[in-house]
């Protein structure tokens, strides 16, 4: 499984949308809608996945100390 399909499960399986992706990564909203969608070659990278991976590990962390 490559980088990009690994950001892309972890996107797919929590429901996130692309301004939220745009959020995480401070990037335009566009910019992370044409990486969902693969569109013009644009792809997540390590960095890219890294960044999401280590966002949604901290939500979840929160969430277990409720």
């Amino acid at each position: 499984m490559t980088t990009h399909e690994k950001a892309l499960k972890i996107i797919n399986d929590l429901g996130m949308s692309a301004a939220k992706i745009a959020e995480i990564l401070g990037k335009s909203q566009s910019t992370a809608y044409d990486k969902i969608k693969s569109r013009q070659y644009n792809k997540f990278s390590d960095i890219d996945f890294e960044t999401i991976k280590t966002f949604c590990v901290e939500k979840l962390k929160e969430i277990k100390k409720l």
